[in-house]
């Protein structure tokens, strides 16, 4: 409750100065447009429409409303949505791996459902290799360019992993994507812990082990549910069994 208290002011504030200049200071109607070309973009901008000379304030007021107030919303990380990720750069600590190895830099994000369903969003092994020499090379891989989309609900867990892929059975590197805040979108804008799985995790545990993400709000999940089922067989989620 106090959030929404916190959001309506800011949002009449938006609205008296839009309002302010949309009329002039005085009186109403869509001729402010006519002569303010820069308002004129502004608005087109905002709205994604072209203003019209005859547009009653009452629809330009609802349309600015109806942005801003979606704007505030995705603000909050801990709504429910789709959301559009980037993972910008993975960094690893050389004291993962002795001098000299050829190092495979790979990630995976799965999400687990509240019935406990595991599902792959993103693999970056169908891309190809990330190679590195430990020692020689900075341990870094960045799949900028490869965006992915994935769905949120706070009951959801995401799991991200990252490991060598030429590692051997006895001499295998996995990190996991340290715990975020509860209810909080996981893969949010910013860097992100990774910590060492299996033995001697402690003394291999660095905060150079990172990875970064860029990730914004796409759509709300109710429009999500419309988009998936006209998908239908184009969703290409890998169950994990």
């Amino acid at each position: 409750m106090a959030t929404k208290k916190k959001r309506w002011p800011l949002l009449k504030k938006i609205w008296a100065v839009l309002a302010m200049l949309l009329t002039g200071g005085a009186g109403a109607g869509g001729w402010a447009f006519k002569d303010r070309p820069i308002l004129r973009a502004v608005y087109t901008k905002i709205t994604g429409q072209e203003p019209q000379a005859d547009t009653p304030v009452a629809e330009i007021k609802d349309r600015l409303t109806g942005v801003v107030t979606g704007a505030i919303a995705r603000d909050d990380p801990k709504q429910p949505g789709v959301f559009r990720v980037k993972i910008d750069e993975i960094q690893l600590d050389p004291k993962l791996f002795k001098p000299g190895r050829t190092v495979d830099m790979q990630a995976r994000v799965v999400r687990i459902d509240p019935a406990g369903k595991q599902a792959i969003v993103w693999e970056s092994k169908t891309f190809g290799e990330n190679l590195v020499v430990a020692g020689k090379d900075d341990l870094v891989a960045s799949f900028s360019v490869r965006p992915f989309e994935v769905e949120w609900n706070p009951e959801d867990e995401i799991v991200v992993q990252v490991w060598d892929r030429k590692g051997g059975l006895f001499d295998r590197r996995e990190l996991k994507m340290a715990l975020p805040e509860p209810g909080k979108f996981p893969l949010s804008s910013g860097d992100h812990a990774l910590e060492v799985v299996g033995q001697r995790s402690d003394s291999l545990n660095s905060p150079r082990n990172r990875i970064a993400f860029k990730s914004e709000r796409l759509r709300s999940v109710a429009d999500a549910s419309a988009a998936r089922v006209a998908r239908g067989s184009a969703d290409r989620s890998i169950l994990i069994k």
